[in-house]
C-alpha cells in the first residue's frame, strides 16, 4: 500500500498551500539508501542498462499541496505517491528482488499495477523529496505525507528502462556508490515544478 507525499510549489499560491513539516536528516539519508539499493538491485537482476541514482532534492520541499491536492495530483502523476508513514527501517529484505521479480515487475504498463513498488523503479527518476503534511487530511486522517520523484516525465514507470548490461547506457557515467546505477546529472527539475504549479493554479479554480 502506497502512502506518504511531496512536491514543491511556489510561493504565489500561499493561499492554496500550507508549510508541511520537514523530515529528519537521518530520514533523508535512509530514504536516499533504500531507494537506490532497491533500484541497483532490480537493474541487476533484469539487467537494466540506464537506472539513474538518485538524490535528495531540497528544493522540491518548499511549499507542498495541501492533502486534498495531493491526492488529486497522484492520480494523475505517478511520481507522487501519499503514504500512511515514512519508514525505512523494514526487514534488511526490503527492495531486494529475484530475476523472477524484476520481470515481472519490468512488464509494468501503467494501467495495471503489478506490485506497488513499481512507481519508484523508474529509471528515468533522479531526486527524490519527502514530506510530511502539517495538518491532518479531512476524512483521511490515517495519511501523513507524500514522496515525489523529480528528473523524469510523467509515463509510465517502465515505459523508459533500456535492458542491457548495468551501467552501459549512463550518459554521465555511472554512479560511484551504487555499481549498476548511473551517475546523476545537474540537470534542473524546473519543468516539473511548473506542471506542479499550473496543477494547483487550475485546482484553486474549483
Amino acid at each position: 500500500m502506497k502512502h506518504l507525499v511531496v512536491l514543491g510549489v511556489f510561493s504565489i499560491l500561499c493561499a492554496q498551500i500550507i508549510d508541511s513539516a520537514h523530515v529528519s536528516e537521518q530520514d533523508k539519508k535512509a530514504a536516499i539508501k533504500f531507494y537506490n539499493r532497491a533500484r541497483n538491485n532490480f537493474a541487476k537482476e533484469l539487467p537494466v542498462a540506464n537506472m539513474n541514482e538518485i538524490v535528495y532534492d531540497d528544493s522540491l520541499e518548499n511549499k507542498y499541496p495541501i492533502c486534498e491536492h495531493a491526492l488529486q495530483l497522484e492520480r494523475q502523476d505517478s511520481r507522487v505517491q501519499v503514504f500512511h508513514r515514512l519508514d525505512f527501517t523494514g526487514p534488511d529484505s526490503s527492495g531486494i528482488y529475484t530475476h523472477e521479480d524484476a520481470k515481472k515487475l519490468a512488464k509494468e504498463t501503467g494501467e495495471k499495477k503489478v506490485r506497488d513498488e513499481i512507481w519508484f523503479l523508474n529509471p528515468s527518476h533522479t531526486r527524490l523529496a519527502c514530506h510530511l503534511f502539517e495538518k491532518p487530511c479531512p476524512k483521511q486522517e490515517s495519511l501523513k505525507g507524500l514522496c515525489i520523484f523529480g528528473g523524469s516525465e510523467n509515463v509510465p514507470p517502465m515505459s523508459k528502462l533500456i535492458k542491457g548490461e548495468p551501467g552501459s547506457k549512463c550518459p554521465n557515467g555511472k554512479s560511484a556508490k551504487w555499481e549498476n546505477l548511473c551517475k546523476t546529472s545537474v540537470s534542473s527539475t524546473i519543468s516539473y515544478l511548473g506542471s506542479v504549479l499550473f496543477f494547483v493554479i487550475f485546482m484553486s479554480f474549483y
